[in-house]
């Protein structure tokens, strides 16, 4: 039996609320919502009552599935790798239990919220769509730490573009300039973010992080309106 027949007493559709409400689905789609005494239980549904109010599932822009405060050099035992990836496992069922049914990764440790999208999806363990970057970009001393690939210069920047793309990159996240887990500034030049967009054409969505008026100017020649963390 696919159908199944909601009801509760007050419903959220992001427009209007309704009160005694209704709302029939399929295979997890939905059907119809309304009005109880409008929206009619066909014979092959399954009633299934709800409590509480029912809301649209929520969409976080900006996660870190994995972090950790290790340097992007710094080696990874695999008892603690393994450790980090049932931590990231872990936030990703608070976040669907939180409401939040999907997510974009933007930075993780060694990449592994790539492992940790695949395995969602498989339907190996339940969490939210993930929109996985895997690594992040960055440059040396830049932001970004374990959860970055340091790159230097164009032709490097263009290598790591490839390289994430080719790990299965959702998205391709630039670390435009320092942040608060910096050693320094470090803001890229222009001769530097131009490539990334030369290699991504529309294989991949970019999103840029920057902080100060520089970093700023940075973001909206390049990364607009995809521009995270954006502060002075």
């Amino acid at each position: 039996m696919s159908k199944v027949y909601y009801t509760g007493r007050r419903l959220f559709d992001g427009r209007r609320c309704l009160e005694d409400f209704a709302m029939l689905t399929e295979e997890g789609r939905i059907l119809a919502v309304g009005p109880q005494a409008e929206t009619a239980c066909p014979a092959d549904a399954r009633r299934c009552p709800l409590e509480g109010v029912v809301t649209p599932g929520l969409l976080d822009c900006h996660v870190h599935l994995v972090s950790s405060d290790l340097a992007e050099e710094e080696p990874i035992s695999h008892r603690e790798m393994a450790r980090l990836v049932c931590q990231g496992l872990r936030n990703a069922n608070l976040l669907l239990s939180a409401g939040v049914v999907a997510c974009r990764d933007l930075g993780s440790v060694r990449g592994c919220s790539l492992g940790i999208r695949d395995a969602i999806d498989q339907g190996i363990v339940q969490g939210p769509k993930v929109l996985a970057a895997g690594l992040s970009i960055s440059v040396t001393a830049g932001h970004g730490g374990s959860i970055a690939l340091q790159c230097d210069g164009p032709d490097e920047m263009r290598r790591g573009v490839r390289t994430v793309i080719r790990d299965g990159a959702d998205v391709v996240k630039l670390m435009a300039s320092g942040g608060v887990n910096s050693p320094g500034f470090c803001l890229m030049d222009l001769r530097v973010l131009r490539p990334p967009q030369q290699v991504i054409h529309r294989t991949s969505q970019i999103v840029g992080n920057q902080y100060q008026i520089p970093g700023i100017y940075l973001g909206s020649r390049f990364f607009s309106p995809f521009s995270k963390h954006t502060g002075s």
